[in-house]
């Protein structure tokens, strides 16, 4: 058994060589957004493993602005550049241990995100979930108010899905941060997909 600070440092260096279920791409480049996010949203609890959490996670929705997703709402299919499908999900948290340098993923202090998607009706793919995103280290931005913000996790659709009949479809989605010294923050939402034809 490895060590944890050395586990830890392994899985950062090895989700730059393997492909990430979900997301194909190394952890894009940041673009600055100055929304102000409440310091009331900040908890101090335990997760299920009775260690204590500390901070705030806030879930978003869009490529270029951070849209806050919210319980009940929707979870809108974006086509890429390329005519891929996903979901792109910007991240912020507050209070919370990072690297000196918050955009370093590879620093053992970088936090880790897990994000599980659930679409009714559909068939789980070998994750256990209609799509996964597991351990992604976070290269985040420190805004102008304190806030750390990762530009957004893609959510790219599995091969083989007819997007346009997941429209109206329930989706649960569960996004977890693991800081390196605290807790895990989590956040679920049950949403309905709205998945609208791609652009001629």
């Amino acid at each position: 058994m490895l060590p944890p600070t050395l586990l830890r440092t392994w899985l950062g260096v090895a989700v730059l060589f393997a492909p990430l279920s979900g997301c194909e791409d190394e952890p894009p480049s940041q673009s600055m957004d100055t929304g102000d996010v409440d310091d009331d949203d900040d908890t101090e609890s335990s997760d299920e493993s009775g260690e204590e959490v500390v901070g705030f996670l806030e879930v978003g929705f869009g490529e270029t602005d951070f849209t806050p997703i919210e319980d009940g709402g929707e979870l809108r299919v974006v086509w890429g550049a390329q005519g891929s499908a996903m979901f792109p999900m910007p991240i912020r948290a507050g209070g919370i241990t990072v690297p000196d340098d918050p955009a370093d993923y590879t620093d053992e202090r970088a936090p880790i995100l897990d994000v599980t998607l659930d679409i009714e009706g559909e068939e789980p793919g070998f994750c256990g979930h209609f799509k996964c995103v597991a351990n992604y280290p976070m290269s985040f931005e420190l805004l102008d108010d304190g806030t750390l913000q990762f530009m957004y996790v893609r959510v790219i659709m599995p091969d083989g899905v007819d997007v346009a009949t997941l429209d109206g479809k329930t989706a649960t989605l569960r996004v977890e941060l693991e800081p390196f010294d605290s807790g895990t923050l989590a956040q679920e939402f049950e949403l309905t997909v709205v998945s609208e034809p791609p652009p001629i």
